[in-house]
């Protein structure tokens, strides 16, 4: 198709089906609401290519979504997008898009799947619900600059093993709600990780994350076991007035500098085996991505831990 698509605030009774169609235009699908299932694309049938943008902003879901293996070449826009469904996947996997993914205010009401996306610029997930049980999964995706899901609330287990970001990966402020882990093991991340005030009520699995510049964890409460073994940064890692009620694991972990200040260690804690300081002059301290102050948090500062450490022995 040649022209411009513009279907904004249509109601769509039954299936809508776009595999194997060419849209050389920009889809504006806003303030839609799709009944029954869309698919643009599955793990079969995955041929819809978009040359412009695809704008679903406002736009309702209340069947399954599926833009897997979909190529976007300009922008994906589903800012304040309702996903209804609870139980269907919301399937965004293995797609293509050249320029940004724009999910600020949305809510995802069922499982959710990014893996293997790739992302020409930035991801927004901005003040974003994921309220289903079922898992969040951005295994193995993509993103040329940064993942940013500030302000986000993830019901569930969120998968972000071997996340590839060349810039940052920011969720200050971010909540990780219930029971579910968080795993970020293997991810390569070319900026910052920003935690700062974040919540963990699960188990934080850091293992093996290798970080171009610094981690930063300022004020961050993590509820369940916390897991950073063999975890790399090539700047700082900053963990001030953290709370670490569980097991916390900081086993063999590389750094250029470690900040612990004030931060309240409430089960046993391991220090074995760390390396030393990496030399890092080139990177050393950088600023945060919109380095701003955190609000206030649940550890204040000036509060002494309460645990002992385990420190490593001498050699």
């Amino acid at each position: 198709m040649t022209v411009a698509v513009d279907l904004r605030g249509c109601e769509f009774q039954d299936e809508v089906e776009l595999k194997y169609s060419e849209f050389a235009q920009t889809v504006d699908l806003s303030g839609s609401t799709f009944r029954r299932s869309l698919n643009s694309g599955d793990e079969t049938e995955s041929h819809t290519i978009y040359r412009k943008d695809l704008i679903c902003n406002g736009a309702i879901f209340e069947g399954p979504v599926g833009f897997n293996g979909c190529r976007i070449e300009g922008s994906a826009y589903f800012s304040e997008t309702t996903f209804a469904n609870a139980f269907e996947r919301a399937d965004f996997g293995a797609a293509s898009i050249g320029k940004t993914l724009e999910c600020q205010g949305s809510t995802f009401k069922g499982p959710v799947s990014f893996a293997a996306l790739s992302c020409g610029g930035t991801g927004f997930f901005t003040g974003c619900k994921f309220q289903g049980e079922g898992p969040v999964l951005f295994s193995s995706a993509t993103f040329g600059n940064n993942l940013v899901c500030d302000d986000a609330s993830f019901a569930g287990r969120v998968d972000l093993e071997r996340l590839e970001c060349g810039g940052g990966a920011v969720f200050r402020r971010t909540r990780f709600e219930g029971e579910g882990d968080v795993n970020f093991v293997q991810a390569s991340i070319g900026g910052n990780i920003e935690c700062q005030n974040a919540t963990f009520e699960g188990q934080a699995i850091f293992n093996s994350v290798t970080c171009r510049l610094g981690g930063f964890f300022t004020m961050a409460a993590f509820e369940g076991p916390a897991e950073l073994g063999y975890a790399r940064f090539g700047g700082v890692f900053d963990c001030p007035g953290a709370l670490f009620a569980g097991w916390t694991n900081f086993d063999s972990l590389e750094c250029a500098s470690l900040d612990c200040n004030d931060a309240i260690f409430n089960g046993p804690t391991n220090f074995n085996m760390l390396p030393g300081l990496v030399s890092s002059p080139d990177l050393g301290r950088q600023p945060s991505i919109g380095a701003q102050s955190p609000p206030p948090g649940r550890c204040t500062r000036g509060r002494k831990a309460r645990q002992t450490t385990r420190m490593p022995t001498a050699a």
